[in-house]
């Protein structure tokens, strides 16, 4: 098996530069680990990453491609996962002033599952960075194989770095007010960016 190694590179790269962007799902995870900590996160950071490995994994065979170029299909896993990103948005803004003890934030691994795979816009992006690249040429099996292990290394270490800034930003000692503000900018932003990708999908 031959590895085209410049193309593994600009592939990861690549994928850092679509995928590490700020999103909802990014900002969702920032604002839980500001919320609860890592330890409360963890439930939701690991069902957010099954689901989008699972849509990695079906976008790598063609699947999932196929699943969203159906519009019925499409919108039905946009509005699942709109739903849910707008009810994060509503807890994270209004929940209560300081640290939150894990089982106060509603964050388990299914809510995480529905997040991470009733994704169509990253898994359009998917898409877009596995068909731009040849990693293992003439053995497609082993190529999708590859990029599947690289976009999910670079997904799950982008999430780990959206969950350290949410902390980080946690451990900031605010007065009342402030925190309220920044909860109220946590849940906006998960809004915005969840109705940006609705209707740019």
């Amino acid at each position: 098996m031959v590895f085209d190694w410049t193309a593994l590179l600009l592939y990861l790269l690549a994928a850092l530069a679509l995928l590490g962007a700020p999103g909802s799902v990014p900002l969702a995870l920032a604002a839980a680990g500001r919320r609860v900590g890592w330890r409360g996160t963890l439930p939701f950071f690991l069902g957010v990453e099954i689901g989008l490995g699972i849509g990695a994994a079906l976008t790598a065979a063609g699947i999932m491609t196929a699943l969203i170029a159906v519009p019925s299909i499409k919108l039905g896993l946009m509005i699942v996962a709109v739903a849910y990103l707008l009810y994060l948005a509503w807890r994270t803004a209004f929940a209560p002033i300081g640290r939150l003890a894990a089982g106060d934030f509603a964050l388990n691994p299914l809510s995480g599952v529905i997040v991470g795979i009733a994704n169509p816009k990253g898994f359009a992006a998917f898409a877009a960075i596995m068909a731009g690249f040849t990693i293992v040429p003439d053995m497609a099996l082993w190529d999708g194989v590859v990029k599947w292990i690289g976009v999910m290394a670079v997904v799950i270490a982008v999430d780990i770095v959206w969950i350290a800034i949410g902390i980080l930003i946690g451990s900031v000692d605010l007065s009342p007010r402030h925190e309220r503000m920044i909860n109220i900018g946590f849940g906006i932003a998960i809004v915005a960016t969840a109705i940006f990708a609705f209707v740019t999908a």
